[in-house]
């Protein structure tokens, strides 16, 4: 996976939890935050030029058996043309690897009965000013017909303007150093201390770190001394929900 640095900021507009049956009774939910959504459906996220959006969702097997699960990526369509991405902007997605943009279908991942593992779809803009790109996500069961999907909007704007200003102070910066060696510092506010967390979770979902923030806005520190080499995810959650996911690498 990319190294992270440190940005400007961007917001997920829409939290998603997307759940579907399949018809070989493969049962699968896509989980972000607490909101609900069908399969078909989709999440908006709003970010500046020049920064680096990753957001992270977990995949929960639902069903009584394991399952193997590929994931596909399709561009839908962009402001500069129908199903193509974003001329000057990159993308890719993890899962299990991390696949470069013109990767388009995983390796199968897999999923213990009742276990779950991460999917990060991560954009990078770039010095894009504006405009928008819609990439299609659909999960699957290889040599059947079983499938579940959903659609990231990505919209790019000059002052990262969203819809949901009650947002838009919670924010984390990106960690230094990436990669961490024995500990990393990450700046962040928040309209709401009295219920804030910055969690650090690895790439099977373990929380490993669980921090909780004091004040409005701040640096935290992590001690990775006694963590494995491996990619971490770190998010600021406020009032139980994840408002903000970045990447963290851990090397000794």
């Amino acid at each position: 996976m990319k190294k992270s640095i440190l940005s400007l900021f961007s917001l997920l507009l829409i939290s998603t939890v997307v759940s579907a049956q399949f018809a070989n009774d493969v049962k699968i939910k896509l989980m972000a935050d607490q909101s609900i959504i069908p399969s078909g459906g989709t999440i908006d996220i709003y970010c500046e030029p020049n920064t680096f959006p990753s957001h992270t969702f977990k995949i929960d097997n639902t069903g009584a058996v394991p399952y193997s699960i590929n994931v596909q990526k399709r561009y839908v369509t962009s402001s500069d043309g129908f199903g193509l991405k974003l001329n000057g902007t990159v993308n890719y997605f993890c899962w299990t690897l991390c696949y470069g943009e013109t990767i388009f279908v995983s390796t199968p991942q897999n999923i213990a009965a009742g276990g779950n593992f991460p999917f990060v779809s991560d954009f990078e803009p770039h010095a894009v000013s504006s405009g928008f790109m819609t990439i299609q996500f659909t999960f699957f069961v290889p040599q059947t017909t079983d499938s579940i999907f959903f659609y990231v909007t990505y919209h790019v704007t000059p002052a990262g303007i969203a819809t949901n200003p009650s947002l838009l102070q919670n924010e984390i910066s990106g960690a230094q150093p990436n990669p961490a060696i024995y500990s990393t510092t990450i700046s962040y506010s928040t309209k709401n201390a009295a219920n804030t967390h910055l969690q650090l979770y690895n790439m099977v979902g373990v929380l490993v770190r669980d921090i909780k923030l004091e004040e409005v806005q701040g640096k935290a520190v992590i001690n990775t001394s006694d963590l494995e080499d491996g990619m971490y995810f770190y998010s600021l959650v406020v009032d139980n929900k994840s408002t903000s996911t970045k990447k963290l690498v851990i090397t000794h």
